[in-house]
């Protein structure tokens, strides 16, 4: 039999400072995760269906929220970025094609209003439509600017900011359907 020398087995000893160093890398690690996974998340706004005839700027879902010097969505976030998709009308086609993106879009009607869409900040931020003081907010998800009985229509929709300027322009009423306007990577514009 082996001799005892008395003292207990050491045992690797687990200090505080140890501890700490250990929750603070699991919290470090799940942060950047979390990062990561925002990074790689399209925005999760609804998005924005433009109307011709009158211009009628309607949330597929959620509420148009007065943000002061203009209107946002009641829920969801973006990261800066939208993109734009067209459906024409009677054989009209955009002569830089269907679809464009960048960090601000604009309508424009043929009263010569322009309505912007940008972002309150490039991550996590809110889509703002503006200028307030030219759109009436019919309903809780509808913003409009014109009537249908004033005879204007949209003439025009772009993008700037991004990879490069990107506009459709339309002579008649009858040639635009519908104007898409999304949060980064949201399927309703593809």
């Amino acid at each position: 039999m082996a001799a005892s020398s008395g003292q207990a087995p050491r045992r690797a000893a687990t200090t505080v400072p140890r501890m700490i160093a250990i929750a603070l890398a699991v919290l470090v690690l799940a942060v950047l995760s979390l990062l990561l996974l925002r990074l790689f998340a399209p925005g999760d706004e609804p998005p924005i269906r433009v109307r011709n005839g009158s211009m009628d700027i309607e949330l597929v879902q959620g509420q148009w929220d007065d943000s002061g010097d203009g209107w946002s969505p009641s829920g969801g976030w973006n990261w800066g970025t939208f993109e734009v998709k067209v459906t024409s009308a009677n054989g009209h086609a955009c002569s830089d094609g269907q679809s464009g993106s960048g960090k601000e879009v604009w309508v424009r009607y043929s009263d010569r209003t322009e309505i912007s869409f940008t972002s309150t900040g490039s991550m996590m931020g809110k889509t703002r439509v503006q200028p307030k003081s030219k759109l009436e907010r019919v309903s809780p998800q509808l913003l409009r600017h014109g009537s249908e009985a004033d005879g204007g229509f949209i003439v025009g929709v772009g993008a700037k900011g991004g990879a490069k300027p990107w506009s459709c322009e339309f002579e008649a009423r009858s040639d635009l359907d519908i104007i898409n306007i999304c949060p980064r990577s949201n399927p309703a514009c593809r």
